[in-house]
């Protein structure tokens, strides 16, 4: 019995904590989605205006990425130049969570 309410008791504490990344996590999926939004109705009107679709396409998928990425390459960037070693680590884990952090 003491066993299962240690392993209950653990899960719990796992649960609370992941509340905590709640709202960091809600921000982001909202900045995310905005950006996505705007790329999007900019392609809407170039199609609607008669531009090529396949162009459109193209230059929509170049300048999500750029958008969704930027914050974070500077970030990269300037973590490196700090010497911030465990922040580069952190973000190694955060894009490849299969691996863990101490595979870095």
């Amino acid at each position: 019995a003491e066993q299962l309410i240690d392993c209950e008791l653990e899960n719990y504490i796992r649960w609370h904590r992941s509340l905590l990344a709640k709202d960091a996590i809600c921000n982001y999926r909202a900045q995310m989605q905005s950006l996505a939004q705007q790329e999007l109705q900019r392609a809407q009107e170039k199609l609607t205006a008669g531009y090529c679709q396949d162009k459109v396409l193209l230059e929509f998928c170049e300048r999500l990425v750029n958008k969704l990425t930027h914050h974070s390459t500077v970030g990269f960037r300037q973590a490196a130049r700090d010497g911030r070693e465990e922040l580069l680590d952190l973000a190694r884990y955060l894009f490849n969570p299969t691996l863990s952090l101490s595979s870095y």
